[in-house]
Parts: C-alpha cells; sequence; structure tokens
C-alpha cells in the first residue's frame, strides 16, 4: 500500500507541475514520429521508380545481310518508346553525358555503332558480342545505381531474346529447307526403286535372249564363217568403202550441227553460269569488302584529322606566339603613348576637378563653419538676454520698489511745501511717473524679443561679411597652392603611370598568352570534334546512298559487256569449228579407206588362219562364259532383288525423316527456345511493399527513441516527497514510465494501423509486441541513467547506434561485418524486430512468443539492476537521515 500510495503522489505531483507534465504529454507522439513519418516517407518507393530518368543513346548504324536490313539500335529504341519501367530521354551523346554530369540522368545507355554489324556475324566461326555501354550516376544516388544495373540487365535479356528468336528462325527455315530436300530424295528413292523392278525384269529377258542367241549362233559358226569369207570378200571389202563414204557424208552435217548445238547449249550454259557467277563475285566482293572499306574511310578520315589537326594545332599556336613576339613590343609602346596621351589630355580636366573639388568642400566647410557660428550667436546671444532679462526684471522690480519709497519720502515733503512750488512739485512727480512708464515699456517681453533678434541679426550680418571677405582669400590661396602642387606632382604621375603600366603589361601579357592558346586549344577541339563527326555521318550517309547505285551500274554494266561479247565469242567458236571439220574431212576420209583396206586384208588372212583353230575352243569359252554370264545374270538380278528392298527402306525412311523434318512453328515456338525455362514464384508470406518490410525496424526504433527523450523531460531519480522503500522509490519513476508507454503505444499503433494502414496478421499480438518492446526500452534508459547518470544516458545512445547496424533492420545480418554478426543476438532491438516481424508477416505465433521470452530477459535484468540501486540509495538516504537526527546538523552527499 505504501508503494501505490506513493506512486500517486508522485504521479498527482506530475500532473498538477504544468512544467512537467506538457513535455510529458509532449512525448506521447515521439515514436509516433519516428515510425509513422518513416514510414509514410518509405512505404513503397520502388512503385516511383517509372520517374528515375534515363538517358538513351543510339549511335548503332544498320547494315544489310542476306537482302534484308538489320538496324537493332532503331528497334530496340522504339521497344523502349512503349517501356515505362523508368522515364527513357533519347538524347545525343553530348548531351547524354552533359545530363549525367549535371546530375539530371542516373543512367546513360549507349547503343553503339557496331551493334547491328555484330548481330550479323552470329552464325560465324568468331562471332562478335554485341555489347550495351551504360554509365551510372551511382555518386549521386547509391540505390539508382542498383536500379539501373537490373534496368540494363533487362534490356540486355529482351535484347538478346530478340536475336535468339531471329537466330531460331532461320534456323527453322534451313530444317524446313532440309525437310523439303528429304521429300523430293525420298520421291527420288521411289522412282529408283521402279528402276530397278524394271531393271530386273529387264535383265531376265536379256538373259533368255542371249542364251537363245548364244545356243543358236554357235550351231551354225563353222558354216557360216566358211560361207561367210567365201562370199563376201569382195563385198565386204565394196561394202566399207561405201559404207565409210556414206557414213562420212550422210553424218557429217549432223555431226556439224550436232557440235554446234553443243557449243550453243554449253555456252547458254557457261553464259548463265558465268553471268550468275560475276554478279556472285560482285555481291561477295561488295559484301566482303564494303564495311573494311567504310570503316577504312572512317579510319583514314580520324588519321587525316589527326595528322592534319597536329599539323594545325601546331601551326595555330605558332600563329600565336609569333603575333605575340612579333606585336608585344608595339602593344607595350601603344599602351604607354596612349597611356600618356591620356594622362596628359586629363592634365586640364583634372586640374578643373581639382578646384571644383576645392571649391565645393571649401562651401560645404564654409556653410558649415557658418551654421556653427549663427549656432554659437543664437546661443550666447540668447543666454545673455535670458540673464539680462532677468536681471532687467530683478532691476525693475527694485526700481519700482525704489520709486514708490521715494514717492512715499517725497510725499510729507510734499505736503509741507508751499503753494507756490506746488505745481512744480507736481510736475516733477509727473516726470517721475513718465519715466516709470517708459522704464516699464522698454522692458517688456516683445521689446527685448525684438532686441535680442536685432542683436542676433546684426551679429550674423557681421559674421558673415568677415567670413566671405576671409573666405575669398583662403580659396584663392588654396587654388594657387593647389595648382603649385599639381604642376609638381603630375610629371610624377605619369611616371609612375607609365610603370605601373609597363610592370602590369609585362606581367598580364604571358598569363594572355597562355590564355589565347587555352582559347585556341579549346576552340580547336570543339570544332576538331564536329568537323570530324560531320565528315563521318557525310561519308556513311553518301555510302549508304551511292553504295547500291554503284553495285547496281557494275552489274548492269557486266551484263552489257557480257551480252556484247558472248554473240561474238560463240561466232568465233562456231567459224573455227567448221573450219577445222572442213579441213580434217579429206584427211580423215582417206585415213579411213586406207585403213579399211589393210585392216580388211590383215583380218582376212588372220581370221582364215585362225578362224578355223580358234573355233573349237571359241566355242568351248562360249559354253564357259555362258555359264559365268548365267552366274552374273544371277548374282545381278540377286543385287536387284537387294537393291529394290534397300531402295524401298531408302524411300520410307527419307519421307519418316522429312515428315519428322516438317515442323509448325510459330512465334510462341521461337520464344519458347529463347526462354525454355520461366519461373514459378511460390507465395510464402511474401512482403510486398518496402513500408511493410521496414516497419518493424521503424517501429522498434521509434519505441527506443521515445524512452530515451522520455529520460531527458521526466526526472529518473528526484522524487516529490521522502520514498518509504527502495521498491516503492523505483516503482513511483517505472510505474510513470508504464503509463508513459502505454500511451505511446496506443496513440502509435492505432495510428500505424488505422490511418498508414499496416497489415498484421493479429492485432492484439501486434499491441503485445508494441507494450513489451516500450517497456523494456523504458526499464533499460531507467537503469542506465539512474545508476550511472549523464554516463549512462551515453552508453544508451551507444548502444542506440549499434543496434542501428547489428539487428538485421534493413538488410540480413549476414550481410554485415563479422564484429556486428558477433553483437546481433546480444541486443534488444534484434528480438522486438523478429517478434514485429512475426506479427506483421509470418503469422506464426510461436516463433514471436520465442522472441518476446528473450526480450523479456532484458527486461527482468534491467528492472533488477534498477531495484538493486535504488535499494541502495535508499538505504544510504536513511543513514544520512540518521546521522542528521542524531547530531542536528544537515549531511550532504
Amino acid at each position: 500500500m505504501k508503494t501505490l500510495r506513493f506512486f500517486w503522489s508522485e504521479l498527482m505531483a506530475i500532473v498538477r507541475s504544468k512544467d512537467a507534465l506538457i513535455p510529458v504529454l509532449g512525448l506521447l507522439v515521439i515514436p509516433l514520429m519516428y515510425s509513422g513519418v518513416y514510414l509514410v516517407a518509405n512505404w513503397d518507393p520502388y512503385s516511383n521508380v517509372k520517374n528515375i530518368p534515363v538517358a538513351v543513346v543510339n549511335e548503332d548504324r544498320p547494315v544489310m545481310f542476306e537482302g534484308k536490313e538489320i538496324a537493332i539500335g532503331r528497334e530496340l529504341i522504339e521497344k523502349l518508346h512503349d517501356n515505362d519501367a523508368v522515364q527513357f530521354h533519347f538524347v545525343t551523346r553530348q548531351e547524354g553525358e552533359r545530363g549525367l554530369s549535371e546530375n539530371k540522368f542516373y543512367l546513360l545507355i549507349r547503343i553503339p555503332e557496331v551493334m547491328s554489324h555484330n548481330a550479323t556475324t552470329i552464325l560465324d566461326t568468331n562471332p562478335e558480342p554485341m555489347n550495351l555501354i551504360y554509365t551510372e550516376n551511382s555518386s549521386f544516388n547509391f540505390l539508382s545505381g542498383q536500379i539501373s544495373d537490373k534496368v540494363v540487365q533487362n534490356i540486355k535479356s529482351e535484347l538478346s531474346q530478340k536475336v535468339t528468336e531471329t537466330y531460331v528462325e532461320q534456323m527453322f527455315n534451313a530444317i524446313g529447307t532440309v525437310a523439303e530436300g528429304l521429300g523430293t530424295a525420298s520421291d527420288g528413292a521411289g522412282m529408283i526403286e521402279d528402276g530397278l523392278g524394271q531393271l530386273g525384269e529387264g535383265l531376265q529377258k536379256f538373259r533368255d535372249e542371249l542364251n537363245s542367241q548364244v545356243n543358236s549362233k554357235t550351231s551354225e559358226a563353222d558354216s557360216m564363217v566358211q560361207k561367210m569369207i567365201d562370199e563376201n570378200r569382195e563385198k565386204l571389202d565394196e561394202l566399207i568403202h561405201q559404207e565409210i563414204d556414206e557414213a562420212m557424208d550422210k553424218n557429217k552435217p549432223k555431226f556439224v550441227d550436232k557440235i554446234h548445238q553443243e557449243i550453243d547449249t554449253e555456252a547458254n550454259r557457261y553464259t548463265d553460269i558465268v553471268h550468275d557467277t560475276v554478279h556472285v563475285k560482285i555481291d561477295e566482293l561488295v559484301n566482303e569488302y564494303s564495311l573494311p572499306t567504310k570503316e577504312k574511310l572512317h579510319e583514314q578520315i580520324d588519321k587525316q584529322s589527326v595528322k592534319y589537326g597536329d599539323e594545325i594545332r601546331k601551326k595555330l599556336h605558332d600563329e600565336i606566339d609569333n603575333a605575340y613576339e612579333k606585336n608585344i613590343n608595339k602593344v607595350m609602346s601603344t599602351i604607354s603613348r596612349e597611356l600618356d596621351k591620356s594622362i596628359k589630355d586629363m592634365e586640364p580636366v583634372a586640374r578643373t576637378k581639382m578646384h571644383t573639388i576645392i571649391d565645393r568642400e571649401y562651401g560645404k566647410i564654409e556653410s558649415s563653419i557658418q551654421s556653427s557660428i549663427h549656432k554659437y550667436i543664437d546661443e550666447k546671444v540668447d543666454k545673455l538676454f535670458d540673464d539680462a532679462i532677468q536681471k532687467g526684471k530683478t532691476q525693475l522690480e527694485q526700481i519700482q520698489a525704489d520709486l514708490d519709497q521715494l514717492e512715499e519720502k517725497l510725499k510729507p515733503i510734499g505736503e509741507q511745501l508751499p503753494p507756490d512750488m506746488q505745481q512744480q512739485w507736481e510736475d516733477m512727480k509727473k516726470k517721475l511717473e513718465d519715466v516709470r512708464a517708459k522704464i516699464e515699456t522698454s522692458l517688456t517681453p516683445d521689446n527685448l524679443e525684438q532686441l535680442k533678434k536685432k542683436v542676433k541679426q546684426d551679429l550674423t550680418n557681421m559674421v558673415d561679411n568677415e567670413l566671405n571677405k576671409v573666405g575669398k582669400k583662403l580659396v584663392s590661396k588654396l587654388h594657387h597652392t593647389a595648382d603649385t602642387k599639381f604642376d609638381e606632382i603630375y610629371p610624377k604621375v605619369r611616371s609612375m603611370a607609365q610603370q605601373v603600366a609597363m610592370s602590369k603589361t609585362n606581367e598580364l601579357a604571358p598569363a594572355l598568352l597562355a590564355k589565347a592558346h587555352t582559347f585556341a586549344e579549346d576552340t580547336y577541339q570543339e570544332k576538331s570534334k564536329l568537323l570530324t563527326d560531320k565528315l563521318h555521318k557525310l561519308v556513311d550517309d553518301k555510302w549508304t546512298e551511292y553504295e547500291p547505285k554503284v553495285v547496281n551500274n557494275v552489274h548492269h554494266k557486266v551484263n552489257d559487256e557480257l551480252d556484247r561479247v558472248m554473240p561474238e565469242v560463240i561466232a568465233k567458236i562456231h567459224q573455227a569449228t567448221d573450219d577445222k571439220v572442213n579441213s580434217l574431212e579429206p584427211m580423215a576420209r582417206d585415213m579411213m579407206h586406207e585403213m579399211a583396206e589393210m585392216k580388211l586384208d590383215d583380218a582376212a588372212k588372220k581370221v582364215q588362219t585362225l578362224i578355223f583353230e580358234k573355233m573349237s575352243d571359241m566355242l568351248n569359252q562360249v559354253e564357259k562364259a555362258q555359264d559365268a554370264i548365267n552366274d552374273g545374270f544371277a548374282q545381278l538380278l540377286d543385287g536387284q532383288q537387294k537393291l529394290l528392298s534397300g531402295g524401298a527402306e531408302l524411300r520410307d525412311k527419307l519421307r519418316e525423316g522429312a515428315e519428322k523434318a516438317t515442323q509448325d512453328t510459330t512465334d510462341k515456338t521461337y520464344q519458347f527456345i529463347t526462354s525454355p525455362v520461366n519461373s514459378s514464384k511460390q507465395e510464402n508470406h511474401d512482403v510486398t511493399t518496402y513500408g511493410v518490410g521496414m516497419a518493424p525496424y521503424f517501429l522498434s526504433l521509434g519505441f527506443f527513441v521515445g524512452a530515451l527523450m522520455f529520460s531527458m523531460i521526466y526526472p529518473l531519480y528526484e522524487t516529490s516527497g521522502r520514498p518509504p522503500s527502495g521498491f516503492a522509490w523505483m516503482m513511483s519513476k517505472y510505474g510513470f514510465m508504464m503509463v508513459e508507454s502505454s500511451l505511446q503505444v496506443l496513440i502509435s499503433g492505432l495510428v500505424v494501423l488505422n490511418v498508414i494502414g499496416l497489415p498484421v496478421m493479429n492485432v492484439t499480438m501486434f499491441f503485445v509486441v508494441c507494450v513489451m518492446s516500450s517497456l523494456t526500452f523504458f526499464a533499460m534508459v531507467q537503469f542506465f541513467i539512474t545508476s550511472f547518470g549523464n554516463v549512462g544516458r551515453f552508453i544508451i545512445v551507444i548502444l542506440l547506434v549499434l543496434q542501428l547496424s547489428s539487428t538485421a533492420g534493413s538488410f540480413p545480418i549476414e550481410m554485415a561485418p563479422e564484429f556486428f554478426q558477433m553483437l546481433h543476438p546480444w541486443f534488444p532491438m534484434t528480438y522486438t524486430i523478429r517478434a514485429f516481424r512475426g506479427v506483421i508477416a509470418l503469422e506464426d505465433m510461436g516463433y514471436v512468443w520465442m522472441n518476446l521470452s528473450k526480450l523479456s530477459i532484458f527486461l527482468v535484468l534491467s528492472l533488477i539492476g534498477s531495484f538493486v540501486f535504488f535499494r541502495i540509495s535508499h538505504r544510504k538516504l536513511v543513514k544520512r537521515e540518521r546521522v542528521e537526527a542524531e547530531t542536528g546538523t544537515v549531511v550532504t552527499g
């Protein structure tokens, strides 16, 4: 009960004190300010990534590949126009680099000029990669650099997928062509199969006919040979010669025509081949040497620009140096002359100016002197007249009194005067009255004032006249003295001006020369770059414009020349053929007749001699040959059957291969091959916004700062009355902290949940975590500050700073240095953040209670420490009071 009464008295003391109550009430919103402001400001920053400005520079040059224009850069720019992931700005390279340096852009993406060219090398042995060049502005903002990396990676992936789709499309087109070829081959294999069937039938017929003829002829061979030799010797001779002549006469035109036809056929075929070969070779040479030639031309432009640029730069600097050496003396002489002339021309003006200044300054001084004198006269006259008036009044009063006394004294005398003297007495009295009246009239205030003004005016006029007389003489003397000094000093001024001018000229001339060189160099660099860029652009434009025209003109010229030359060549070949045939015909005819005679005689003799000798052997060999031929025919038929079955199998396999090679491809097929693997994200208590993810960190920080700032306002040690015990002392302070903590939690929790809209899995557990966190932080603050004073407050600040980096509030603790990973489990904010995450996203109340139990260790230890401190403090208080009671003195300390 004592503890509760003491707590209530302390609470009422705070409530009754406005100086303590108002700051304490103000501290109720500190946790809300920290957590709420941070949450609102950082709730979902990544939704505004689309506002990040990114510069894109397209330097790509389109190329022709297989009759089709390849423009990777232009296609990428068109896609980025429809991409609102970030704020793309399509600028020149100079604008992009300037914007990056002026922090207008966070990222500069440059598409190099060889991007399209490198895309055409994808099927080469050594393909050249397509590089996107990008420059980040991470020094201006680090997170923008991380976002820039993702933007470039997405663009790179999209570009790579597009190129892969194009390549896969070409590959499937080639596979389609192969499928068509396989189908054609299958049809050819079927025709081969039909031909092999016909070949088998022909072989069988030929074998049967051959056996029949051989058998028939061998039986009649002896008589037939002898009869033929005897009867047809002369006829054969005559017939052979006749046949030779007829054959020559008959076949010559056909032979010649056939030769001419063959010549024409081959000429036409080879003309087309020559045409195609020449045009293909021209196209190959153009494709092979066009780009290297253009690049060589660009290289020559660059080399010549560098070569002649160095010469021009050297000549420009030499001209500047020569002009400097040639004209510096003239310039210095001109400067000296013009300066001297200017100083000389300025002499009358300067002299006049000097006199004008003297007159003006003297006028100011004279006016000041006159004003001072007038003021002095006015003050002195006023003072004199005031004194005089005062004295005059005093004297007038004295005179009046004297006159009155005189009149009183004379009155008895006047009464005693004889009558004859009464008239004189009256006259005297009248004169006396007149004198009194004049004195009174002359000493009136108005007359005195007029007199004062008159005196002032006369004195002022007198002073002004004297000053004018003296002033004219003084001004004249000043002008004369000034002219004398001017004549003495002006030549020195001219000489000094010459020296200063020459010194400054010598000092500034090298700097001016260096400035001229720098300006010339900057101007040259700027104009040289512009000229080189214009030359490159002009070459590219003209090359693109004239290359197709030149190639077409070459093709036309080649066609025209071939069309003109080929008829002449063919005609000459025909003429040479006719001449050669006509010249060789008689020789061939005679040679054939002679050879026929010789061969016929030799044959007749040999046949007659040998025929009978060989007849029997030949018949035996014919029989053997017949057997061998029959065996061969059997093997041929067997081989024909195998070829027939193999042809059928070949036909089926080719048809099957053609069917398999035939693909019904679509754009989805190409996209699937370029991106065969997709990812499917499964939900696992996902946090969708940055604010929700950072809420545990911000809430813990807000409650800790709220407890710390409360300690700066609320006295954690002093009490309004005597504490009855150490426990009551501690609870009187911590009890009020519990009230403050509960109100802070209530205000912060309601605003965060209902106004900001923080989603939580369990509202009740959310407030439990808030209360436990706040009470723990208040208990720690009470222990350290009451136990160690300002040193404890410093310790609390150190703990706050260390907890910001070692409690995994923003990044995973595994990403922190080892030192902070080591501190991670020893800080209370580690477990408040974990508990908040459990109640906000994880929906795992077991995990929440586990972390709250660990957090309670810090709460209990802090309360025990505070209790020990207040227990010891109370014992000291009791001991001090006992000493005071025994000694009757107040003990301090």
